[in-house]
């Protein structure tokens, strides 16, 4: 039999809300560097969790939900507005927070994460941040960069690697 389907209240979409506004604004600011338009960006995250509350699950990750909308619309943004951002404050920015032990201090981790990617060599850290950062897709890296698809993915390989390695502290891999 199938499982039930747990639709999102009022009630539980309110404590989302008082639990989770201020994360997601602080995420949203390490993007944006403008409280206020950090702000709106979580409004409107939790404006499209509401609108399509229907369709959600409850029962999965509303947390995770609500962290990807903010990254991709912080993203947006960002892309809309032309207002790209130096490597630097990019990389100030967490990896995926879903993916990450909520305990450990962000700020511990945050440092963790930039020091990792800094250790990497250039050509791989490179296209680490035009793929995570500024989101394009391998193909795109591959031409800007003049090399193929397959030295990106190469590059990729070996810098998740990096990433697990120097970050194997903050990473539950239970």
């Amino acid at each position: 039999m199938a499982k039930k389907f747990v639709r999102l209240d009022k009630r539980s979409f309110e404590i989302y809300f008082k639990q989770l506004f201020p994360s997601l604004t602080y995420y949203a600011y390490k993007f944006l560097k403008d409280y206020d338009q950090a702000k709106d960006i979580v409004h409107e995250a939790f404006i499209k969790l509401w609108n399509n509350r229907k369709n959600i699950d409850t029962e999965g990750n509303v947390k995770a939900y609500l962290y990807r909308s903010v990254h991709n619309l912080s993203l947006n943004y960002i892309r809309d507005n032309k207002r790209l951002q130096s490597s630097e404050d990019m990389l100030e920015a967490d990896l995926d927070p879903v993916d990450f032990d909520y305990s450990v201090e962000t700020s511990e981790l945050q440092e963790a994460i930039i020091t990792a990617i800094e250790a990497m060599p250039p050509k791989m850290k490179h296209v680490f941040i035009m793929s995570r950062y500024q989101g394009l897709k391998y193909k795109e890296i591959a031409t800007r960069l003049g090399i193929s698809v397959k030295t990106v993915e190469a590059h990729m390989s070996k810098a998740l690697k990096f990433l697990r390695k120097n970050l194997k502290n903050f990473i539950d891999l239970q």
